[in-house]
């Protein structure tokens, strides 16, 4: 039987599968391609997936679309999910840090995931990674790409 609490590891791997470097547009990692947009952002988890033509608009698709892979991972109806939102938040000031051998100037970007079950029950999750603006000199494309 699953229980509402399980939300609370859908939302961890949520949060690991949306940010690792296998969310990627068009070959590259969507967060290197968005870093500089990012902002104060907040994503409604449950509203309907939009299209996808440029990275930010496929980085809002990707989410929701993780979220809801998670929940059916984790067997939680959505019956159980009353609100689902992922707010962004990247620093003004940049940081340096190493990325594939390379010192790459990025944002420490936090991503808190939180959800309001039909109990009125809220579960959170958040998550800090170092995210450097995409770099064509020094990265290579995917090749999950699709041609």
């Amino acid at each position: 039987m699953t229980r509402r609490r399980s939300l609370r590891g859908a939302l961890h791997n949520f949060l690991g599968t949306l940010t690792s470097r296998n969310s990627d547009f068009d070959g590259y990692w969507v967060l290197g391609l968005i870093a500089e947009d990012l902002g104060e952002t907040t994503i409604d988890l449950l509203a309907n997936a939009d299209a996808e033509a440029t990275p930010l608009a496929a980085f809002v698709c990707m989410a929701r679309e993780k979220f809801r892979d998670q929940l059916v991972k984790q067997r939680i109806p959505g019956s159980f999910v009353k609100s689902g939102l992922l707010d962004i938040t990247k620093p003004s000031t940049r940081t340096e840090a190493h990325v594939n051998g390379h010192v790459r100037p990025g944002y420490n970007v936090t991503f808190s995931a939180r959800v309001e079950s039909d109990l009125h029950t809220v579960y959170a999750c958040k998550a800090t990674i170092f995210v450097a603006p995409h770099d064509p000199a020094i990265e290579t494309r995917s090749v999950r790409r699709e041609p």
